[in-house]
């Protein structure tokens, strides 16, 4: 089980695990603690249109006190820390729905930081087959501190009335070519591509990982149009300066959008008859 995890997911190393605070203990002084329960959904596909079930949960305790044991204390205190503390000059006006221009500099630092938030609330569903982001990706954050370049990472503007929606996770299998000859002998398909949508105060962002390039480059929210004017890509960087906020995201955008993709691939594979 994930809650018996010895080894720091970043490093590797044996020392003794730390809590973690999945985003962050500093926005308690930004962001109230008023929920006293959060939904915590994790939809699963074992390949495009074929789900294996749609898990969600109601979760006590305010979202923002979420945190994982799955961090040393060198990486905690380290390089995690510095990662954090650069985004947090931007993510304190962004987390309260405040206007800002964002530079190369700040889109680094917030999309730096929501990978990073991604990695370590891949754990809160505290089972091993839903671990999706592979060792090699955490080594690049850990090194580069920055998403690693399969990665995409959007912001928006939520004004939360009655979704209780807080974590949103769908992973699903996509093969290529060479899966087939596998899977005439093998059923098991791991997941190898993950969507993540959480809530941070006003901010709302969007994460989609994956190993197949052209198909995370081609993803244009076409299955959730809204989402095109709503939220705005920080990386990869598309542009020397985003203006936030955009048009507001209402109830109904923040579930569509964060199950948009899955939707998507399902699509793709009734059309195609793929199994």
């Amino acid at each position: 089980m994930v809650e018996q995890l010895k080894r720091c997911i970043f490093c590797g190393s044996d020392d003794k695990l730390t809590s973690e605070h999945v985003y962050g203990e500093w926005l308690k002084a930004y962001v109230p603690r008023t929920r006293n329960k959060h939904e915590f959904q994790y939809v699963k596909s074992d390949s495009p249109g074929v789900h294996e079930y749609a898990d969600k949960k109601i979760r006590a305790g305010d979202p923002i006190s979420s945190q994982v044991k799955v961090v040393c204390g060198s990486c905690n205190s380290g390089w995690m820390s510095g990662l954090q503390n650069r985004a947090i000059p931007f993510l304190t006006l962004l987390v309260r729905g405040e206007f800002r221009e964002l530079n190369i500099t700040a889109q680094t630092a917030i999309a730096a930081w929501a990978a990073m938030a991604t990695m370590t609330s891949e754990f809160l569903a505290r089972e091993p087959q839903k671990i999706v982001i592979p060792q090699g990706e955490r080594t690049w954050l850990k090194q580069n501190l920055t998403p690693p370049l399969n990665w995409r990472i959007w912001i928006g503007r939520y004004n939360r009335e009655t979704w209780n929606g807080q974590w949103v996770r769908t992973t699903l299998h996509i093969g290529s070519k060479k899966d087939i000859e596998k899977w005439l002998t093998d059923d098991l398909r791991a997941p190898n591509i993950q969507t993540t949508t959480f809530v941070v105060g006003e901010l709302y962002i969007s994460v989609l990982s994956g190993p197949f390039q052209p198909l995370i480059d081609i993803w244009d929210w076409r299955t959730a149009r809204r989402a095109r004017a709503r939220l705005e890509q920080i990386w990869p960087i598309k542009h020397l300066a985003v203006f936030f906020p955009p048009p507001p995201i209402t109830d109904t955008d923040a579930e569509s959008f964060a199950i948009s993709f899955e939707r998507w691939s399902a699509d793709i594979a009734k059309r195609t008859g793929y199994k």
